[in-house]
């Protein structure tokens, strides 16, 4: 049976796995992203390599696919964060993971538990848990 303490720990869904690259990253960088301070902290990393890197709005929307709106807001400080498709193209052009990007690799007793739950699960397990966390947003939504 599958550990439903997942149910407990994640409170949104991820609604494109594949275009986020994996179930893991995109669990992960969820979570990453729920607190204001680690979406904060993603975009003040993000600016310092944009401008060490000395690369435009458009050379980066290009190679990531992310809009070029949306990274002129976070370059400008418009945007406090992205969404979660968006980090993970974001951080993975810069050779990061949005945990890297955030500053929160280290020491986070609850991501890490997630993911070990997670890389434990089947593809198939992956399937049915992510199906029951689109039933908890979906009530979430609904109340």
């Amino acid at each position: 049976m599958l550990d439903m303490a997942i149910n407990d720990k994640i409170v949104t869904v991820c609604n494109d796995i594949s275009s986020a690259g994996n179930f893991s990253s995109c669990v992960i960088g969820l979570a990453m992203l729920k607190k204001a301070s680690d979406r904060t902290a993603f975009r003040e990393r993000f600016i310092r390599e944009v401008e060490a890197a000395g690369l435009t709005s458009a050379e980066i929307s290009k190679a990531t696919g992310v809009p070029k709106p949306l990274i002129d807001k976070l370059r400008q400080r418009r945007a406090e964060a992205t969404n979660v498709d968006a980090a993970i193209r974001l951080a993975r052009f810069f050779g990061m993971t949005v945990e890297e990007m955030a500053g929160t690799t280290a020491g986070n007793p609850e991501i890490s538990e997630i993911l070990a739950l997670i890389l434990r699960l089947s593809p198939e397990e992956r399937a049915l848990v992510l199906a029951q966390l689109e039933g908890v947003a979906a009530r979430r939504r609904s109340r």
